[in-house]
């Protein structure tokens, strides 16, 4: 009986993946405990660490890994940054929201340039959001009727966050879900807020298809609490190519990515 061997390159980009797994389950890993494990040498695993770490993915520690936590100005800052890459991603975003008229809404900076794009281009449809300079900016549209969920009021964010807003979303059903992220790795989407990332999941689950906005610089960028694994992130919108091996691996997990021009 014979056996296949898979390509050293799907085998260390299987590794790395589960490296940062791993990770997301503990805030620190050792060489020698992930070398036993993946029944492979400590330079092995030496070599991956230093490369996800070259990446921005681990931070490298003494015979090992740690998980860094990203941050984040608040977004009135945040509005001022990367404007026109996040313009094409709002653009592009509108587009493939097409005529739904179902449509969850979460907060963020590149979801409110969303938001403003989507004013000017529905011409009918509810939207539920968490965010208030959403909900004011699709207001404009009188065509669009916009319900706020409640909760508590984070106002860095100007969002609405907490148990009762999830289980508000989850009375819904969308034909889209439009969600940010403040990173994303090998290990998925991700907020620097975990009650932020408990709302988009809850979008992300009431909907048939989930649109994920993010720039460039968030590629690489790990943060805090994972609101989705990269096969749930449905169709990425971003204004550059993802580097390697985030590429790949958004490949292997049917991420479909829109390079909005």
């Amino acid at each position: 009986m014979s056996t296949s061997v898979q390509p050293p390159a799907n085998a260390k980009a299987r590794r790395q993946q589960r490296i940062m797994a791993a990770l997301r389950a503990a805030p620190a890993i050792r060489i020698v405990e992930l070398a036993t494990e993946f029944e492979v040498s400590t330079e092995t695993i030496r070599r991956d660490l230093d490369e996800l770490g070259q990446a921005g993915l681990i931070a490298r520690t003494y015979g090992g890994a740690a998980r860094p936590v990203a941050s984040e100005p608040a977004i009135v800052e945040r509005e001022r940054l990367m404007v026109a890459e996040r313009r094409r991603i709002a653009v592009a975003a509108a587009r493939l929201v097409g005529s739904s008229e179902a449509i969850m809404l979460g907060g963020g900076s590149t979801t409110l340039k969303v938001a403003r794009q989507l004013a000017g281009s529905l011409t009918r449809a509810t939207i539920v959001t968490h965010g208030f300079a959403h909900a004011a900016a699709l207001a404009a549209n009188p065509n669009v009727r916009v319900l706020m969920v409640p909760g508590r009021y984070e106002p860095s964010e100007g969002i609405v966050v907490g148990a009762e807003t999830v289980d508000h979303v989850g009375r819904f059903h969308a034909e889209v879900a439009i969600v940010g992220a403040s990173g994303i790795t090998l290990a998925g989407a991700a907020d620097v807020d975990d009650e932020a990332a408990a709302v988009y999941r809850a979008m992300r689950l009431c909907a048939d298809r989930v649109l994920t906005v993010a720039d460039h610089g968030k590629f690489g960028r790990p943060a805090f609490a994972i609101h989705a694994e990269l096969a749930e992130m449905g169709h990425l919108v971003t204004d550059q190519p993802p580097p390697e091996p985030l590429a790949r691996a958004l490949a292997m997990a049917e991420v479909q990515v829109t390079v909005a021009a």
